[in-house]
C-alpha cells in the first residue's frame, strides 16, 4: 500500500494497493509542480523498458527481482534535479541516484551554501551534502519530537522530507539500514557490488579519495549495480533511519564518501553519526515503501 500524505492529513484518496508483481518496475516523479498540485507520475514497466521507449537497458539476472536495469536514465540531466526516479526492489523504491542539489532546490526553493560542488554551473547534478537527519527528517529537539522508530513514519513539517511529501504527497522517507544494504548489494554477498572483493573495484563504481579530486562528484557517472542503482558505493554518505547505538546518540550512516579511502564505501561499511552532525560528506536517498 502508498498512502500519499501532506502535513496535515492522510490523503486516502489517492492511496493505491499494489503488489511486486503488478507495480511499475520505475518511478518518475515531476518535482516541478507547486505545493498542493498534485505532480506528475510517470509509471514505467518493464516492457515499456523492453520496447526501447525509455532508452538504454542492462541485463543483469537476479533472482527474485527483476532483471532490467535502466541505463538511459543518465541521459537526461532532468531526471538528476526536475524528476526523482525511484526504481523498485523488493517491496519499496529507492531513487536511482544519491539526492541532489538540483532536487533540494526546486523542493525548498534553493540551493545549501556550504556545498563540496566543482562549479555554479553543474552543482545541481552533484549529491546534496553537509546534512544533518533532524534537517532531513527532524528529531527529539522538535516539538513534537520526531524519533524514529517511536514516532513511525511522522518527520517534521519544514524538514527536507517534510517539504518532499507536501511538494509530492508521497510519503518519502529514508531506508532503514537492511533496505539500504539489501538495495547496493543487489544480490551480491561480495565487498562490492559488482562482485568484487578488490579494493582496485572502486574506480569504475564510485567516486573516493582517491579519485574523487576532493569534491563531490555529478551523480550517476559511475557503473550502476545490477539493479540500476547509481553511487552506491562512494561521493556521500547516506543516512539512514536506525539508531546506530543503544543510547541512541548516532544515527545509521552507510556509504564512504569522496574524502575516504575505498574500503569505507564496502556493501556492509556501516557506522553512526550524530543526528544533528552535518560533516561534509553526509547525504541521502530516498525510498518509498509499497506497504
Amino acid at each position: 500500500t502508498v498512502t500519499a500524505y501532506t502535513n496535515e492529513q492522510v490523503l486516502t484518496q489517492f492511496t493505491v494497493e499494489l503488489t511486486p508483481m503488478q507495480a511499475p518496475l520505475y518511478l518518475i516523479v515531476d518535482l516541478t509542480n507547486a505545493v498542493g498540485t498534485p505532480p506528475a507520475v510517470q509509471y514505467v514497466y518493464e516492457e515499456d523498458l523492453a520496447s526501447g521507449a525509455y532508452g538504454t537497458v542492462a541485463t543483469n539476472p537476479v533472482a527474485g527481482v527483476s532483471s532490467l536495469a535502466w541505463t538511459g536514465v543518465t541521459n537526461d540531466a532532468a531526471y538528476k534535479t526536475d524528476r526523482l526516479v525511484l526504481r523498485r526492489v523488493r517491496d519499496f523504491y529507492i531513487g536511482v541516484f544519491e539526492w541532489t542539489q538540483g532536487q533540494r532546490k526546486n523542493v525548498s526553493g534553493a540551493f545549501y551554501s556550504g556545498s563540496h560542488y566543482t562549479n555554479e554551473a553543474d552543482r545541481a547534478v552533484h549529491p546534496d551534502e553537509r546534512l544533518a537527519y533532524t534537517t532531513i527528517r527532524g528529531g527529539l529537539d522538535d516539538d513534537p519530537a520526531i524519533d524514529w522508530p517511536a514516532t513511525g513514519r511522522a518527520v517534521k513539517p519544514t524538514s527536507l522530507l517534510g517539504r518532499l511529501r507536501a511538494k509530492s504527497g508521497l510519503p518519502f522517507d529514508l531506508p532503514t539500514d537492511e533496505q539500504w544494504e539489501f538495495a547496493c548489494r543487489a544480490g551480491t554477498a561480495t565487498r562490492f557490488n559488482n562482485g568484487s572483493d578488490d579494493l582496485g573495484a572502486m574506480d569504475e563504481l564510485g567516486w573516493y579519495k582517491s579519485n574523487a579530486n576532493d569534491h563531490t562528484r555529478e551523480v550517476g557517472l559511475k557503473r550502476a549495480n545490477a539493479w540500476g542503482l547509481f553511487d552506491m558505493h562512494g561521493n556521500v554518505e547516506e543516512w539512514c533511519l536506525e539508531w546506530f547505538d543503544a543510547e541512541r546518540t548516532l544515527r545509521v550512516r552507510r556509504n564512504g564518501s569522496w574524502l575516504r579511502e575505498a574500503s569505507y564505501s564496502a556493501s556492509s561499511y556501516s557506522t553512526g553519526y550524530a543526528p544533528n552532525g552535518s560533516g561534509g560528506t553526509l547525504g541521502y536517498r530516498v525510498v518509498l515503501n509499497m506497504r
